[in-house]
């Protein structure tokens, strides 16, 4: 059997289309507050490889949401996407830890406050 390439920016584009379609089915309360839905051009579901998700780690940082945002993508392991200010690595690095959601959203913080003030 010939395997084929895939293009992994589209296979990541369509994982969040298709992660977007099954949240409009069961959207919790809280979605409709995210700061995100008033900015559709940034990119939250960035591809793994090149791109920038500085915009979108922006968006959530003043997002009133951001914590239930953070929960919700933290307890399931399958959610790809900036989710709370947080990346699929640093949700997964904090579950590894025993980090609680307010733990992991604090070392975000730190990380990103240190990397601004080193720039």
């Amino acid at each position: 059997m010939r395997w084929k390439a895939v293009n992994v920016d589209k296979l990541d584009a369509a994982l969040g289309a298709v992660l977007l379609e099954a949240l409009a089915a069961d959207r919790l309360p809280w979605m409709d507050l995210g700061l995100c839905q008033e900015y559709p051009d940034i990119e939250f579901f960035p591809p793994r490889a090149g791109g920038s998700s500085a915009k979108a780690y922006a968006v959530c940082e003043a997002c009133l949401v951001r914590r239930e945002c953070a929960a919700w993508a933290y307890t399931r392991s399958d959610v790809h996407g900036i989710w709370g200010g947080t990346s699929p690595q640093s949700r997964a690095k904090a579950r590894m830890a025993g980090l609680d959601v307010d733990e992991l959203l604090a070392a975000v913080d730190n990380r990103r406050a240190a990397r601004q003030t080193a720039a």
